[in-house]
């Protein structure tokens, strides 16, 4: 196994792990824009954009020689480092410890195993058997980037990023089908397992903060892998600034929720609609109580009294608790505006109605593209006519899209329904606005999203002087 850094720039996009292990160290083949380094466990790697490229390349020095045709580095002996984690999988496994939940330590006893002249490749070693490999310095970036989604589709074979900064970046990861199946592998290690009999998984990986969902066949062509980064914070003003909402249907949506209406999301897969629920939850008044309900923890809001995630169960006579039992039995307990991540099965919409008919506000996500549809959905899910006649007069229908536009893809609000006389209707900006709440907030959230008091600290202090 070796590697060869060319001395001149790149004619080739590299393989997410072209040595099995490692970035590309080579120069960078374009002008910067950005510049940013980060830091895995003593491993660094640098970053540069370029016109709507993102180039990733790990810093390190290889104990390199010149030759005629370029630098040649020394070869990794695969046996050699096969060898490393064996012993320190059994010195792990001697005090119990899993590799995946201490990687500090696993890295330190990595580092003593390995060949000298390589120690200080514990990082990048580790980063590979056991982590998602040269992904992982995308969401290392995030802060510094905006990087929301790092994107291992079917349909082509290069890595992608969605930046709230800079739009959609292509990246210099190249894929391979055995990259396809090296994140099949991490997947299943780290999430959850992926086979023919299980192709399909949405879980949180909680040590990067990122929601994974991976396909496999029959259900996509390859292995497809989608990494949704939750730790930007989606207060209102930031999802303004970012082109997700205009300010009157935010502030509009923002009032409505502080009145308890309900808010229903709605749109296709990847279209921004936690991102939207999350910016309507943080206008939730200081004083007021918020329980977030989920099945994956990717909701959040500074003024959240309560977070309940669903658990699944393992052990032999315990018993899981999902979403619809944690709103239904707890959530309403707590006296709170529930949000839940999205309606999936049949309890989750009794669990949402439950909230609904309770007298608070409740605010969900769906999969769907026309209010006809949505509404078609929840009878789908057991709704009955009774049920819709009570929601839909308090309901926000919001429907999300994904565009691409001039500075790259854009999630953003398409429509806004309210139910009136048997139909829905698009809310009208003049409409909106004729509220003097609303045009109260449309001006706080537009002066904040252009002072670039985004973060979730800087709201809570609007919030508390409003």
């Amino acid at each position: 196994m070796s590697v060869v850094i060319q001395a001149v720039r790149p004619k080739r996009t590299y393989k997410i792990a072209s040595s099995k292990l490692f970035l590309s160290t080579d120069p960078v083949p374009f002008d910067t824009r950005d510049f940013a380094v980060v830091d895995y466990y003593g491993l660094k790697s640098e970053f540069h954009i370029g016109d709507g490229m993102i180039y990733v390349r790990d810093l390190y020095n290889w104990p390199c020689r010149e030759e005629k045709k370029g630098y040649v580095c020394e070869k990794i002996d695969d046996r050699a480092v096969q060898q490393a984690l064996n012993k320190t999988e059994a010195a792990l496994a001697r005090e119990g410890v899993d590799p995946v939940e201490e990687p500090d330590k696993t890295i330190d006893i990595l580092r003593g195993r390995l060949p000298k002249k390589f120690a200080e490749l514990a990082p990048a070693v580790y980063r590979y058997f056991y982590d998602y490999g040269s992904l992982v310095p995308l969401f290392l970036a995030t802060d510094k980037f905006g990087i929301t989604d790092v994107l291992v589709p079917d349909s082509y074979d290069y890595v992608e990023v969605e930046s709230y900064k800079y739009g959609l970046l292509h990246t210099t990861l190249a894929l391979t089908p055995d990259d396809r199946q090296f994140l099949q592998e991490r997947v299943s290690v780290r999430v959850a397992p992926l086979s023919a009999w299980n192709p399909g998984v949405s879980k949180y990986d909680r040590w990067h903060g990122v929601r994974v969902t991976a396909v496999v066949p029959d259900i996509a062509r390859r292995p497809s892998f989608a990494f949704r980064v939750v730790k930007t914070w989606w207060t209102p003003p930031r999802l303004v600034a970012m082109g997700g909402a205009k300010p009157w249907e935010i502030a509009y949506l923002g009032v409505h929720w502080r009145r308890n209406g309900h808010v229903l999301v709605a749109g296709e897969p990847g279209s921004g609609k936690t991102t939207l629920l999350e910016a309507v939850i943080h206008f939730t008044a200081p004083h007021e109580n918020l329980a977030l309900v989920q099945s994956i923890p990717e909701l959040k809001a500074p003024q959240t009294k309560y977070y309940l995630v669903e658990r699944v169960a393992y052990g032999a006579g315990i018993r899981d608790l999902p979403m619809w039992e944690l709103v239904q039995k707890l959530g309403l307990r707590l006296n709170s505006k529930v949000a839940i991540n999205e309606l999936v099965t049949r309890e989750d919409m009794y669990a949402y109605f439950t909230v609904a008919f309770a007298g608070f506000a409740a605010g969900a996500t769906i999969h769907s593209d026309t209010p006809e549809k949505a509404v078609q959905r929840l009878m789908d899910l057991g709704a009955t006519e009774s049920h819709l006649k009570a929601l839909l007069p308090s309901l926000a229908l919001v429907f999300m899209e994904k565009v691409k536009t001039p500075r790259g893809t854009v999630r953003r609000v398409r429509d806004i329904y309210r139910f009136r006389e048997g139909k829905f209707y698009k809310v009208a900006e003049a409409d909106a606005m004729a509220d003097p709440e609303v045009r109260k907030w449309a001006a706080v959230v537009e002066e904040a999203a252009k002072s670039g008091a985004v973060e979730p600290e800087a709201w809570t202090a609007i919030l508390r002087m409003y």
